[in-house]
């Protein structure tokens, strides 16, 4: 994994209309999103679920989302305590090492953790290190298809977010929720 990736770039909001037909997206309906790499640029797309063909090659990441209803409740993640301790706990079930990948990754997008400036040679390896703490983390890198990211990234949210009244932003609200 390159250490120059920039975790921290922050993701357009929802563009609410399908990549493919230029549709406008409806209140409650299921897309997807991808964050793909153009030159120096990352662009998002998103993409109705009936036009939705899996990521491009060239996808940086993906997730997937719901427009949501006017008044909706929205969701609200766990304190990054409670992220920080599931990290920790995950170090001990060796079983759940991809729940453990997916987690640092989103940890290193909120700034918990970052990469470290000492690589390994071992590409099935990441080294990150804790910003309050400084202690060195090695956390495998793991491969899944896109099955087992969908069943991590519901595992995940069903543990760390709650339901939180709505500030009546009809905006796509995916951007934390999709962070996972």
């Amino acid at each position: 994994m390159d250490a120059t990736f920039p975790f921290d770039l922050d993701v357009p909001r929802c563009t609410r209309r399908c990549a493919v037909t230029d549709r406008e997206l409806a209140e409650g309906e299921k897309f997807y999103s991808v964050l793909v790499r153009t030159g120096v640029d990352y662009v998002r797309q998103d993409f109705a679920q009936d036009q939705w063909q899996g990521p491009p090659a060239e996808t940086l990441a993906w997730w997937q989302a719901e427009i949501p209803q006017r008044n909706a409740t929205r969701v609200k993640l766990a304190p990054n305590e409670v992220l920080w301790q599931l990290f920790l706990d995950l170090a001990e079930r060796p079983e759940e090492a991809d729940k453990r990948y997916v987690l640092t990754l989103f940890l290193i997008r909120r700034r918990t953790l970052k990469l470290s400036e000492r690589s390994t040679s071992d590409a099935k390896m990441m080294n990150v290190f804790h910003t309050r703490s400084g202690d060195e983390f090695h956390v495998p890198v793991i491969d899944f298809d896109e099955q087992r990211a969908t069943t991590i990234q519901q595992e995940l949210m069903g543990l760390l977010y709650a339901q939180a009244e709505s500030d009546s932003d009809d905006q796509a609200t995916d951007t934390e929720a999709s962070e996972l």
